[in-house]
């Protein structure tokens, strides 16, 4: 196609013209007008329709249902600390062994015999169809969002969660990927030790 038409088709989308119609209008694919706005970097100005008021009512519903969830797992006295981060860890990868090891902070053999065993415990189970119902039912809540929640609440007892995240980055510290970060704090937490940022970062 030539530059020309390209244009056109850029002054159509930016218009608000959909993928499709521009595909039909130029009698190409849809996956073609998409790479050509990858690779010229189109972008419609903020007075465009896009997706932006759906992810704010996402996001005002994460944060009304996430502390929902997280009330009733911490108030679940059937279960543990490490049975709960048991239960967000499996919906993070559904790995029984992988999630016991990473409650537990056991080696693989242990985490193979033990995470099958914890999984069919009626009240794992029960807790764990729970938070998956919830998360079924509330599209815009991920196992990821109810992890955050649970560590919000724990992290109060150890200072600034925000600023010690911050802390990790700006160190270049390995463990800067938002779900494993929050475990691992978690974790320090569940097992009653008390540090201060400096000393739990040399910990993670």
């Amino acid at each position: 196609m030539h530059d020309e038409s390209r244009n056109d088709a850029k002054e159509d989308y930016l218009s608000g013209m959909k993928y499709k119609d521009i595909a039909d209008k130029y009698d190409v694919s849809i996956n073609t007008v998409k790479s050509w706005k990858q690779r010229n970097g189109w972008e419609r100005g903020p007075n465009k329709k896009a997706v932006h008021p759906k992810s704010k009512k996402g996001a005002h519903k994460v944060e009304k249902v996430a502390p929902k969830i997280v009330k009733e797992l911490s108030a679940n006295d059937g279960l543990n600390d490490q049975q709960k981060m048991f239960c967000l860890y499996y919906l993070q990868r559904f790995n029984a062994t992988w999630a016991y090891m990473q409650a537990y902070d056991v080696d693989y053999k242990t985490a193979n015999v033990n995470g099958p065993r914890l999984l069919v415990n009626a009240s794992v189970r029960e807790q764990i169809d729970k938070l998956r119902n919830e998360i079924a039912n509330d599209l815009f809540v991920t196992a990821d969002d109810i992890a955050k929640e649970y560590a919000k609440q724990a992290f109060a007892d150890i200072g600034d969660y925000v600023g010690l995240r911050l802390l990790c980055q700006e160190s270049g510290h390995k463990s800067t990927n938002k779900f494993d970060f929050q475990f691992k704090l978690l974790n320090l937490i569940f097992r009653g030790r008390s540090f201060s940022p400096v000393q739990i970062l040399k910990t993670l």
